[in-house]
This record gives C-alpha cells, structure tokens and sequence, in this order.
C-alpha cells in the first residue's frame, strides 16, 4: 500500500489525513466528491455574479473555500476566501483579477485530484488487459 500512497501537488496530505483520522479510502472519497460536485463552481459565481447574485457567488466562493481547507488545498482555500471577502465588499476592486486567479488555481486542482485519483486507484491493475 505504501507505494500507492495518495499524492496531489499543492494539497498537504498529512493534514488532510489528519481530518480524516488517516482514513485515506474516505481522503479519496471527499477529494471525488469534491471533483463531482464542484466541477461547474466557478461558472456558477460568474453567473451569479453577472445576474448581480451576490448571496449566490457568496454561497459558492464559501463553499469551495471550505471544501479547499478540509482537503488541504491551501492556494485554493486563500484564492476562494479572498473572493468571499472581496464579494462581501460595497467595492469590489480587483473582483475580476481575484476571480481569474480562483479559476486558473481551481481548473488545476480539479484536473491534478482526478489525474492522482484515476493513477493511485488504477495503478495496482494496470497488468490487467
């Protein structure tokens, strides 16, 4: 098992085991959940925004910053808090940079925890045909 051990660039593994009680079966399981549910996240702040729904983006931004944290995905847990914040604001300087930053940071998380979950959980098979 020790070789198959979960690894996703910028996610602290260790602390995340930590919320876990070192349960890396259920890691895996929030870490696909999270890619499951969360996939559309960003367009869905943008969309809410666009249509002047704060309360939504609000909802949306806290959400991923929360799910970020819990997994350990510290660039994307201050990325996401930094867009709540500025969405809570009367004046929203730099929504739009802050916003893009989110994206790129998020996209990359999305596609580094589905390419680590699909190589750990496929690897111990790959000699199958």
């Amino acid at each position: 098992m020790m070789d198959n051990t979960l690894y996703i660039e910028g996610i602290d593994i260790k602390s995340a085991l930590g919320r876990v009680a070192g349960n890396e079966k259920l890691l895996r399981k929030l870490l696909g959940r999270f890619v499951e549910t969360q996939t559309d996240a960003v367009t869905r702040i943008k969309t809410a925004i666009a249509l002047n729904d704060l309360e939504t983006a609000i909802r949306e931004s806290h959400t991923i910053k929360g799910l970020a944290g819990n997994f350990g995905a510290n660039t994307l847990f201050h990325n996401a808090e930094t867009l709540e914040f500025l969405l809570r604001e009367p004046m929203r300087d730099h929504l739009d940079e802050v916003l893009l930053t989110l994206e790129i940071e998020f996209k990359q998380m999305m596609q580094k925890i589905t390419v680590s979950l699909a190589i750990t959980e496929v690897s111990p098979q790959t000699n199958l045909q």
